[in-house]
C-alpha cells in the first residue's frame, strides 16, 4: 500500500483539498467550502494511506486543524514564513499551493509550527482581549489629550480626567461639542477600566503563577499580569533555540539581510508575535521607574529617536527574559544589562 500526502490550502470561505502519491503526482484534488464534515469527508476515501495532512498556520485555521485531528488525521502545521514559493512555477495559485504543501511533507522538508495546546488557547485569547482593550484606552486617552492641547494649551493626566464632571467640562470649553467629545471618551475609558478588571479577575482565579512567571516578576517593568501574558503566547520556552531566534519571534529585531557589511533588503518586519512586543513594549515603559534604567534610556534618546530607545530597552529585557526562563538559577543583574 502507497503513502499518500495531503494538502490544504485554506481561504476564509473555502479551502482547496488535495492528496497526491509517493512520486508526487495529484490522486484527488478539489475546492471545497469550510464545512469540516466536507473536508474529511473528501479526505476519508484515503485516510488509511494519509501519512498526514498539511495546514498552512493561519489565524482563522483552529476549527480546522483541531477538526481534523478529531476525526483521526495527522495534521501539519505549515509555517508560512519559512515555505517559500513553489520554485520554477510562472503561474501560482490555489491548486499549486496546496499541492506544494503536500510536496514539502512528501520530501521532508516542510517547515512546522509550534501547535499550540488546544485547552490553553482560551486563557490566551481572554488575554489578548485585554491587550486590545488597554490599546483601544490609550488611543481614547492619546484623543481627549491632543484636544485639551489643541484647545485649552493644557495637558492632563489620566487620573485628573476621570475626576471630571461634566458641569467642569463645560466650564473648561466654551464650545458644546468639545464638551460631547471628551465626555463620551472619558465614558468610555471608565467602561474599558471595569472590562479589564473582570478580565483580570478571571486570569488571577485561574491561572496559578508558574515558575516561569515567578522568574519574570524579577525583571525591570514585569509584574504578576504582564508575566502571565508572556507566559501565555510563549506556550513552551523550549521551541526557541537560542535568544536570537526568541527576539526575532518577539519582532524586537530589525528584519534585514546583511551581507559584506552592506544591506541587500530587508525581511517580513511584520513576521513574529505582536503581542508579545506589546508586552515587552510595556515592561520597557515600566522598567524607566528604575533610576539606572532611566538614566541609560536619556543617553540612548540623545543618539536615537525616542521610541528606538525605548525599543532597545524592550529588546534588552526580552533577551535577559528568555535566560530567566531556561534558567532557573538564572540571577538579573541590572548593572550589567544597563551600563
Amino acid at each position: 500500500m502507497s503513502t499518500l500526502y495531503g494538502g490544504i490550502d485554506l481561504h476564509s470561505t473555502n479551502s482547496y483539498c488535495g492528496v497526491i502519491d509517493e512520486k508526487g503526482q495529484w490522486i484527488s484534488h478539489r475546492r471545497i467550502r469550510n464545512n469540516i464534515d466536507e473536508i474529511t469527508h473528501f479526505f476519508s476515501t484515503y485516510k488509511e494511506q494519509l501519512a498526514g495532512i498539511v495546514v498552512e498556520a493561519t489565524y482563522n485555521g483552529y476549527w480546522l486543524m483541531d477538526g481534523l485531528k478529531e476525526a483521526g488525521y495527522i495534521v501539519k502545521l505549515g509555517n508560512t514564513s519559512r515555505m517559500g514559493n513553489y520554485a520554477g512555477l510562472k503561474d501560482q495559485n490555489d491548486k499549486t499551493d496546496t499541492k506544494w504543501l503536500a510536496e514539502m511533507f512528501r520530501l521532508g522538508i516542510l517547515p512546522e509550527s509550534y501547535k499550540y495546546p488546544k485547552e490553553e488557547r482560551p486563557m490566551r485569547d481572554l488575554m489578548r482581549k485585554r491587550m486590545l482593550f488597554i490599546n483601544a484606552r490609550t488611543k481614547i486617552l492619546n484623543s481627549i489629550g491632543n484636544q485639551f492641547q489643541a484647545s485649552l494649551c493644557t495637558k492632563i493626566g489620566k487620573r485628573q480626567l476621570l475626576e471630571l464632571s461634566s458641569e467642569e467640562l463645560y466650564q473648561l470649553f466654551e464650545d458644546n461639542n468639545l464638551c460631547i467629545a471628551a465626555r463620551s471618551g472619558i465614558e468610555i475609558i471608565k467602561t474599558i477600566d471595569e472590562q479589564i478588571k473582570i478580565v483580570e479577575k478571571k486570569v488571577y482565579e485561574q491561572v496559578k503563577e508558574s515558575a516561569i512567571v515567578v522568574q519574570l516578576r524579577t525583571l525591570p517593568g514585569i509584574d504578576k499580569i504582564l508575566g502571565m501574558t508572556i507566559a501565555l503566547e510563549i506556550g513552551e520556552i523550549d521551541r526557541f533555540a537560542s535568544d536570537k531566534h526568541y527576539l526575532s519571534y518577539c519582532r524586537l529585531v530589525e528584519a534585514k539581510r546583511i551581507s559584506n557589511e552592506k544591506m541587500k533588503g530587508k525581511g517580513n518586519g511584520k513576521c513574529g508575535n505582536t503581542m508579545l512586543r506589546w508586552a515587552y513594549a510595556e515592561a520597557a515603559i515600566g522598567a524607566l521607574r528604575y533610576p539606572r534604567i532611566k538614566a541609560y534610556y536619556e543617553r540612548l534618546k540623545k543618539k536615537k529617536p525616542a521610541p528606538k530607545a525605548l525599543a532597545i530597552i524592550a529588546s534588552k529585557i526580552a533577551r535577559v527574559s528568555y535566560k530567566a526562563m531556561k534558567d532557573s538559577d538564572f540571577c538579573y543583574q541590572e548593572e550589567r544589562l544597563f551600563q
